[in-house]
């Protein structure tokens, strides 16, 4: 298995989603990742799951689904004691990622200037909502507001519905790739100069990066983007979701030529020679009409046949799926994107992941540990940086340390 960033330490302080989702896909890629969780309790999504025995081991379904690969040492950070420890494992380390509010690990004597005194080629990544600078940067960042606040909402849904926001949180989850994209390059420079460097990743400008196809139709082109449901940016009529037989699918036929196939594949090949379809700004100004005629010729089959029809013949066309089919595709698991990890204590059936999302070589990274127990690495983690049994067994009896086995 391929592990390109094997040898290298990350000290990850984040919870919720965005940030453990960052760790995560460079755990998977070799990293070394320290987990850091607070004694009261450790990362709260330990606990968010309908599963009793999975919350009583700490393994709720969103902790477990991005904390593998992960070690996890418990330190409390609110005493003298623990913020000497946790400088102790930074001076170890080359990467630092937190996602506090900003300025919240300065007061601590714990941000980015205090760390590079210790470690000078420590790459620190501050994953906030809106910055470190800036009038807003002190302002909270969630999911669901920052798609709204970025102009995610404004653009998702029809006319007729109202703004929506999208049905995951794809500020978090983008803000999270930004974030792991962001260390690649500095751990990269680092290795180059032998310096570390601050890095900054907001929500906002993440979720800007993700609009850009729209950001750039307003900046350069004066045009303000607006809800079309799940219509094409250029309005092409036969662009969308339509009904078949038994369900939706959803044609993308992107230039015109694939619409010339389409008409050809579901038996109207007239549309090809009638003067209102005959370039595609023809077919735009009869958007209603040429609509209904490929809905009609839609009605014909089910929505899986369609599919395999219209894929044979080269026009992008794909049967509207839930998550659990989606996972259950052949191509998924042909792929290898889920890993099931078994003999996890107080998950019976073991717990399963999404594998890295990309493949190097003919590899797809994926876990080799399970989630760990709040703690579990604690006292192996606290030997490695040089602590003796006699330091970690007070620290142990002060609750400045937590371990989930006795020393």
């Amino acid at each position: 298995m391929h592990r390109p960033y094997k040898g290298i330490r990350i000290v990850d302080l984040t919870h919720f989603h965005a940030g453990p989702l960052c760790t995560y896909e460079l755990a998977l890629l070799g990293a070394e990742v320290i987990k850091v969780e607070s004694p009261e309790g450790g990362d709260m999504l330990r606990r968010v799951t309908r599963d009793k025995g999975l919350r009583a081991a700490g393994l709720g379904a969103l902790f477990t689904g991005q904390n593998a690969n992960k070690k996890s040492v418990v330190l409390d950070l609110k005493q003298d004691e623990g913020r000497d420890v946790f400088r102790r494992l930074v001076a170890t380390a080359d990467v630092v990622v937190e996602n506090m509010r900003p300025g919240a690990m300065d007061r601590l004597g714990l941000g980015y200037a205090d760390l590079s005194a210790i470690n000078p080629r420590l790459v620190y990544c501050a994953l906030s909502g809106f910055g470190q600078t800036g009038p807003l940067s002190d302002r909270p960042g969630f999911d669901h507001c920052m798609q709204g606040f970025a102009g995610i909402m404004s653009v998702t849904g029809t006319q007729e519905s109202g703004p929506l926001k999208v049905g995951f949180p794809i500020a978090d989850s983008g803000t999270a790739l930004m974030a792991a994209f962001a260390i690649s390059s500095a751990l990269y420079e680092a290795k180059v100069t032998g310096k570390g460097l601050l890095v900054d990743v907001s929500m906002l400008e993440s979720c800007l990066v993700l609009q850009s196809l729209l950001v750039y139709r307003y900046l350069n082109g004066g045009e303000e983007p607006q809800r079309i449901g799940n219509d094409a940016l250029s309005v092409a009529p036969y662009v969308g979701t339509f009904e078949t037989k038994d369900g939706i699918i959803l044609l993308n036929p992107s230039v015109f030529r694939h619409f010339r196939q389409l008409c050809t594949s579901i038996d109207r090949e007239d549309l090809n020679t009638d003067p209102r379809c005959e370039n595609e700004s023809a077919a735009v100004r009869n958007r209603v009409w040429l609509r209904q005629e490929i809905q009609n010729a839609l009605n014909a089959r089910d929505a899986e046949e369609w599919e395999e029809i219209l894929s044979r013949d080269g026009v992008p066309a794909s049967r509207v799926r839930t998550i659990p089919e989606a996972l259950a595709e052949a191509q998924t698991k042909a792929r290898s994107a889920v890993t099931h990890l078994r003999d996890i204590e107080g998950a019976p059936d073991g717990v399963r992941t999404l594998n890295v999302g990309f493949r190097l070589g003919q590899e797809a990274p994926a876990p080799e540990r399970s989630p760990p127990r709040l703690g579990e690495h604690t006292l192996e983690v606290l030997e490695d940086i040089g602590l003796d049994r006699d330091e970690i067994a007070r620290l142990l009896t002060e609750r400045v340390a937590v371990a989930a086995a006795p020393l």
